[in-house]
C-alpha cells in the first residue's frame, strides 16, 4: 500500500477535466473492488435463487423449468428463423418501461454510488492504465490489459444504465 501514489479522481462525471481531488491509488482501487464485490455475489445470489427456488406456476425449480423449455423447442443450429427486439417488456404500474431498474434496486445501488465509482473508474484507467499497457509484450501484460478493459466496460454500462434504466444495458454486459 503506497500511501503517496496518488491518482486525479474527477468529482463528477459531467466534468472530469476541470474538478478533480487527489485519491491515494489503493483508495480508488477499494472502492473499485468493493463496487465489482458487490456484483459477483449479487449475481451468486441469483444465481443460486435459480437453481433451488420453485418456479410459481409448476413447482419444479426455475433451472429445472428452463431446462424443460430448452428440450421442448429446442432446435438444430442449422435451423434459420428470424428474430425481433421489441424492446424492455416488463412495465411498471404507470406503464414506464422498467429495464434496468429492478437490478438497481436489488442491489441497493443508487445514481451517487455509481457515479463515485465511474469517477473512480476513470481516475483508476488513467493512472494504472499506462503502465499496463507497456508491458503489453507479455502474456501478464496482456491479461492485466484485459481485466481493466473489462472493469472499464462494466463500469461504463452500469453508468449509462443508471441514466436510462428503461433500457437493458446491464443485462447484455453483466
Amino acid at each position: 500500500r503506497d500511501e503517496k501514489e496518488k491518482v486525479k479522481v474527477p468529482i463528477y462525471m459531467d466534468d472530469p477535466e476541470r474538478t478533480t481531488t487527489d485519491e491515494p491509488l489503493c483508495d480508488v482501487a477499494h472502492i473499485l473492488l468493493l463496487f465489482i464485490e458487490r456484483l459477483i455475489l449479487f449475481l451468486h445470489q441469483c444465481k443460486a435463487n435459480f437453481e433451488v427456488k420453485p418456479d410459481r406456476f409448476n413447482g419444479k425449480t426455475n433451472a429445472e423449468t428452463a431446462l424443460d423449455d430448452w428440450r421442448k423447442y429446442k432446435t438444430p443450429d442449422t435451423n434459420e428463423f428470424e428474430a425481433k427486439y421489441i424492446g424492455p417488456v416488463e412495465k411498471s404500474s404507470k406503464e414506464i418501461p422498467l429495464g434496468c431498474k429492478p437490478l438497481f434496486d436489488d442491489l441497493k445501488i443508487s445514481a451517487a454510488e455509481v457515479e463515485k465509482v465511474a469517477c473512480a473508474a476513470m481516475g483508476f484507467e488513467q493512472k494504472v492504465g499506462g503502465r499496463i499497457r507497456g508491458e503489453l509484450n507479455s502474456k501478464e501484460g496482456e491479461r492485466k490489459n484485459a481485466l481493466l478493459d473489462k472493469l472499464s466496460e462494466v463500469v461504463t454500462v452500469v453508468t449509462y444504465a443508471m441514466k436510462s434504466p428503461e433500457h437493458y444495458y446491464a443485462a447484455a454486459t453483466i
